[in-house]
């Protein structure tokens, strides 16, 4: 488990790491640094080598995104902090293939991905968003291909604070391309129509509306008078 914690008064928040057994039993706690500045765990994942990796927030005159690596006890081994001098925050790391790691979080208010090499050197940084809406991202996966997939939310006008649902793909550097193809299958059948509130309805005339296939996949179709 990680977080933050605080010893009250003016005292600033470290992270928090706390191992349990399989019943919840605490084995052991670690906290980390304890100078003057506010740090916060969001996110804490086991590597490959029996260790922890740590991705959270640390609070200066700027935020930055922040990634511990310990040992196996909990013990530190690094951390490394990225984005000075702007408004970041880190939300999610997982490690990679390469024995890297991805982190997801914020910067500014734009969706900030960025990857690193197994010593939490940064290999490569990339941001996502029109600088006109706000856009987060709180959990990011390396898909089979070797890219990723970012999951967040998006605004849906500048200083709204209604939003939707935000996914990112990306190629193995970070990149959007500009195409993407999904394989369908030549002996799919057609199971239902639906309106775009997902109605069961039959097709109209200048009404959008949706085809779900028995593979799963779908197809938004209008018919123009």
């Amino acid at each position: 488990i990680c977080g933050s914690y605080s010893g009250g008064g003016n005292q600033k928040d470290d992270v928090l790491l706390i191992k349990t057994n399989s019943t919840g039993v605490e084995q052991w706690t670690n906290t980390f640094f304890g100078n003057n500045y506010d740090e916060s765990g969001y996110c804490v994942q086991q590597t490959t080598d029996g260790g922890f990796i740590i991705c959270g927030t640390k609070y200066n005159t700027y935020s930055e995104v922040l990634l511990i690596k310990t040992d196996g006890n909990g013990n530190p081994l690094w951390n490394k902090t990225y984005g000075n001098p702007y408004s970041n925050n880190g939300n999610y790391v997982e490690q990679t293939t390469d024995g890297g790691y991805i982190i997801c979080g914020n910067h500014n208010s734009n969706v900030y991905l960025i990857k690193t090499d197994s010593q939490g050197d940064t290999l490569w940084t990339n941001t996502f968003g029109d600088n006109t809406h706000s856009e987060s991202s709180y959990c990011v996966q390396q898909t089979t291909d070797g890219g990723f997939i970012i999951c967040g939310d998006k605004t849906l006008s500048p200083w709204n604070t209604d939003g939707d649902v935000y996914l990112i793909k990306t190629d193995g550097n970070g990149n959007i391309t500009s195409t993407f193809n999904i394989p369908t299958s030549s002996n799919r059948k057609l199971e239902k129509v639906v309106d775009v509130l997902g109605r069961e309805t039959k097709p109209q005339k200048n009404t959008p509306f949706i085809e779900i296939y028995n593979d799963g996949s779908t197809e938004k179709k209008i018919v123009i008078e």
